[in-house]
């Protein structure tokens, strides 16, 4: 009676990490990723609860403008319009050829 085994490196390192995590060495080293992934939920500076906020944020600002685009710009251009008169398109060419 043959018996044949056919076992690839990639099955080898699989049975070997799981060997490792569930021998007394992997569970310490489970209790200790825990333990620092609890760390990072204690503090007031939470780095991941500053990714998220940053990521609703822009969620947000993103929604905000292509709601409002059309406003912003009617706004903006209302506002801008009566300032630029010719006298003030000439002192800022001027300036400008100034600092040149």
């Amino acid at each position: 009676m043959d018996l044949n085994i056919n076992i690839d490196p990639e099955q080898i390192n699989k049975m070997v990490a799981e060997a490792v995590l569930n021998s007394a060495i992997g569970e310490q080293v489970k209790k200790q990723v825990q333990k620092n992934v609890d760390e990072l939920g204690k503090s007031y500076q939470n780095p991941i609860d500053a990714v998220i906020k940053k990521h609703v944020n822009d969620l947000i600002l993103k929604c905000l403008i292509s709601e409002h685009a059309d406003l912003l710009k009617s706004k903006i251009h209302e506002s801008v319009s009566g300032k630029m008169t010719d006298e003030f398109i000439n002192k800022v060419m001027d300036a400008g050829w100034r600092n040149m």
